[in-house]
């Protein structure tokens, strides 16, 4: 098999081990493709600040046909994007569930119209806490995303007042349930006299 010196590593390599070129009289890259690949790793970093900002400006100016084509990508590619998005939530529970306590808090606020200004970094916080603000007792963010009795949600204090960092909790699942219908202040006999009643 054919070989040839590359220019900058000067190992002998053979001819598959460069890329094709029209300026060179043997039709091969002076560089093999390791160290084309290393020269232009090496390039891309020195100009990263500059290619950031570039492509910035562009999705800015282009965002309708950025938005399509990612669109686009995502649908022809629905398993690999959802192995992508799984993992990162089974690495970042409780980001996921933050992102997920948001979105449905979001679409009730719509649907109800009242007032909507918590942010998903607030949700966060409090879930990095990890403990109920009506009980102390601490989450459980399992990996399905379904709820479970030590699931956060988020309660309104006032039902009548919207999603707002003042009016809002982080708390258990089953107690927002039973605050729908009862005061939690119910609870506390129910409680009592179940322990009670399981010790005899």
């Amino acid at each position: 098999m054919k070989t040839k010196q590359c220019r900058r590593c000067k190992n002998e390599k053979q001819f598959i081990h460069f890329y094709k070129s029209n300026q060179n009289l043997d039709g091969l890259t002076s560089y093999c493709i390791d160290c084309c690949m290393e020269r232009w790793k090496q390039y891309n970093i020195s100009k990263k600040d500059i290619r950031l900002e570039q492509s910035k400006q562009y999705q800015k100016l282009n965002k309708e046909k950025v938005n399509a084509k990612n669109r686009k990508c995502r649908e022809n590619n629905k398993q690999k994007y959802n192995g992508y998005s799984n993992k990162w939530a089974e690495n970042n529970l409780e980001r996921a569930k933050a992102r997920q306590l948001f979105n449905a808090a979001k679409t009730r606020a719509r649907n109800k119209k009242v007032n909507f200004n918590i942010t998903i970094n607030w949700i966060f916080k409090k879930l990095k806490n990890g403990l109920c603000e009506y009980s102390g007792m601490k989450f459980n963010f399992n990996k399905s995303g379904e709820p479970n009795l030590m699931s956060p949600s988020i309660d309104r204090i006032n039902p009548e007042a919207g999603y707002t960092e003042s009016n809002c909790k982080i708390v258990l699942y089953p107690l927002n349930l039973f605050k729908n219908r009862y005061d939690l202040n119910d609870l506390i006999p129910i409680a009592k006299e179940f322990i009670r009643y399981q010790s005899q």
